[in-house]
């Protein structure tokens, strides 16, 4: 009896080992196995990082290279500002510019204040407008005969009033020159038109500045300029 429960200890102690290995045989398989797993989720973690810091160095390259652009636009556009603003800001005082380019501008008062009121001083003697003596037109209003046939007559003496304005009129000079050539010789005659005359119809100096003031007057009225027609006739 004693040799049979010494061997059932041997068997059971056996069996026993047995499953010792077993599981010590799935612990390092599972080690393994987790481990594997463990570096498989490193390298993907560290490949993402990799490919966000990718991203993020090129957004950040394209975001500079805007700015970049962004910075010349705007020094262009602030070198382009200060080169109107001096455009504007040239009349004929401080450029080659002709006076009638100028516009109209309220003269600088360097007068000081007297306190007094503006217009005529308390005893100052007035003047009126002077009448032009030679009138180019006159119409005459005054009724000479009644229909009853008597004379009328004015006891009060008569009232005259003048209108002045200006009329002006195109003066149109015509030049006329051509290419020739002598037939005896063959000695070419070019063109002798002036500098002033490229096209063939050409405004002067005078009337660019009645046209300059003219489109000045209009914006002045009316806010912005909407028609004007320069008409050249005989």
């Amino acid at each position: 009896m004693a040799a049979n429960y010494e061997k059932g200890l041997f068997n059971q102690l056996q069996d026993a080992l047995s499953k010792i290995d077993k599981l010590t045989g799935e612990f390092e398989q599972f080690k393994k196995d987790h481990t594997l797993e463990i570096a498989a989720l490193k390298e993907a973690h560290r490949q993402e990082i990799a490919l966000l810091k990718a991203a993020h160095a090129k957004e950040k390259e394209a975001l500079k290279q805007k700015t970049k652009k962004l910075e010349a636009k705007i020094a262009s556009l602030e070198a382009e500002n200060a080169l109107l603003k001096a455009r504007i800001d040239k009349d004929s005082s401080n450029s080659s510019k002709p006076p009638s380019s100028d516009g109209f501008k309220n003269p600088e008062n360097s007068r000081e204040k007297s306190g007094r009121k503006p217009g005529g001083q308390p005893g100052h003697r007035g003047h009126l407008p002077k009448l032009c003596e030679n009138p180019d037109e006159v119409i005459d209003l005054r009724v000479k005969t009644c229909g009853c046939g008597g004379v009328v007559h004015y006891p009060d003496g008569f009232e005259h009033r003048q209108h002045i304005d200006l009329r002006i009129h195109a003066h149109v000079t015509e030049t006329i020159s051509g290419e020739g050539e002598c037939p005896c010789c063959g000695k070419h005659f070019p063109k002798q038109f002036s500098s002033e005359l490229p096209g063939i119809i050409n405004i002067g100096n005078t009337a660019k500045a009645v046209i300059a003031l003219a489109r000045l007057g209009s914006r002045q009225r009316n806010g912005n300029f909407t028609f004007f027609q320069w008409h050249i006739g005989s």
